[in-house]
């Protein structure tokens, strides 16, 4: 017979397997957008559960980058112009938000600094947010070919497809080839169909990459352009600045 401390410890794991699976499922978005930032629970188990899955985005998100745009306000004074309005986007940022940013420059104008604040900003607020390294995305879906027990394209593609927002970092960094532009074109094309928002790095912008050999590097610039407004970032390169000073 089933005692009431079994049965309590039943309907606590039907529970967290319940919310477990709502958390996977908001995390990738798969067919669906919430209205909301994930809610509030009430409960320490729930709140516990949300805090290490906003944690774990969190630790994707390099060190040096997880300050928020107050941090960077003063870290980074070549970017005072930006933050007051990405501080603006963030507020704004609703389920609904289609059009994301692409913030491009020369090395070290702090590109990825403020594409990392927004991302932090957004988390705290609640939302799903999801940074790569481009290099480091298509390194994690060679690793599935040969590693069983790595994450595989597939998962990989479509958690890229279900978060709020998706940051891609120094897209163009990799070595190029039609391997990694494939690649890329199905990331940025499953949300360009579903109409959401990603924020891209780059030290070219999309028009000029519009203008690239490769065909599949122009549909991609091209969809960006679409679903982007583009910010120039034209400092010097802080990192030499901080150096001489």
């Amino acid at each position: 017979m089933e005692t009431p401390t079994d049965e309590r410890q039943t309907t606590r794991k039907v529970f967290d397997t319940e919310l477990q699976t709502v958390g996977l499922r908001e995390l990738r978005q798969v067919g669906s957008r919430r209205e909301e930032p994930n809610p509030k629970p009430g409960s320490d188990w729930q709140k516990e559960f949300w805090e290490a899955k906003r944690q774990s985005l969190v630790n994707r998100i390099p060190k040096r980058f997880r300050g928020g745009l107050g941090s960077l306000r003063a870290s980074v004074p070549n970017l005072a112009q930006f933050t007051e309005s990405a501080r603006l986007w963030c507020e704004k940022f609703t389920a609904k938000t289609e059009r994301g940013l692409y913030f491009y420059g020369g090395i070290g104008s702090g590109k990825s600094a403020l594409a990392y604040a927004i991302a932090v900003d957004l988390l705290d607020r609640g939302w799903n947010v999801l940074t790569w390294y481009a290099p480091d995305l298509y390194a994690a879906i060679k690793a599935s070919y040969d590693n069983h027990d790595a994450q595989d394209e597939m998962a990989i593609v479509e958690e890229c497809d279900g978060a709020d927002l998706l940051v891609l970092d120094d897209v163009g960094a990799e070595k190029g080839s039609d391997w990694t532009a494939e690649v890329l074109l199905r990331i940025v094309d499953h949300r360009y169909r579903d109409c959401r928002p990603l924020i891209v790095t780059s030290n070219v912008s999309a028009a000029e990459a519009c203008r690239s050999a490769g065909l599949t590097s122009r549909r991609i610039a091209s969809r960006l352009c679409e679903m982007t407004d583009s910010v120039c970032c034209l400092a010097a390169d802080q990192r030499i600045t901080e150096r001489r000073s």
